[in-house]
């Protein structure tokens, strides 16, 4: 004879053996583990975006360069020419009249403007100068302390006043005064 449980054996038999995904309650200590991992997430994602967003503005700054370079490479080839610092020399031209700005490199006029009246004034120093060996720097203060002294009158630089004009007096004439 056969037993109850011998009976019930017989009319559930394994037909198969599977794994499933299902719901299962979580023990305290795994709610905590669980909890300390999702903070290391979050900062650890935090981050990643903050180093997301520096690699992204280095990554558009470069981008910005060499589009800018492509810009002024590509306007060179198209137009054969650049632009470069190149030293400019003003000449004054005294018989023109006019202060020319030349290219040192080639020589090319760039352009030609009217002597200012100070230009003007140092073509007249540079002529009454012009054998003289001192620098203009001593030139200079000798005409600067010239001009402030008071020159004492000689018989030489008198002058008198003859109907209202001045003339210079001989030295061994004697000085006449003035008619007003």
């Amino acid at each position: 004879m056969t037993t109850p449980n011998e009976a019930n054996e017989k009319k559930r038999q394994p037909l198969q053996s599977y794994t499933k995904d299902l719901l299962c309650k979580l023990h305290a200590e795994e709610v905590a583990d669980h909890a300390q991992r999702l903070a290391a997430i979050e900062e650890d994602l935090a981050a990643h975006h903050e180093r997301a967003k520096s690699i992204k503005a280095d990554l558009t700054a470069k981008q910005a360069a060499l589009e800018s370079e492509r810009t002024s490479l590509a306007r060179k080839v198209r137009t054969k020419e650049e632009t470069r610092p190149v030293r400019v020399n003003v000449v004054a031209d005294f018989e023109l009249g006019k202060a020319v700005s030349e290219r040192a490199d080639t020589g090319e006029v760039l352009e030609a403007r009217a002597l200012t009246d100070k230009e003007r004034q140092t073509a007249m120093f540079m002529d009454t100068h012009k054998d003289d060996t001192r620098t203009a720097k001593e030139i200079a203060e000798e005409l600067f302390s010239n001009a402030v002294k008071p020159v004492e009158p000689t018989e030489s630089n008198m002058l008198k006043v003859v109907k209202g004009e001045a003339e210079e007096t001989e030295p061994d004439e004697p000085e006449e005064p003035a008619d007003e």
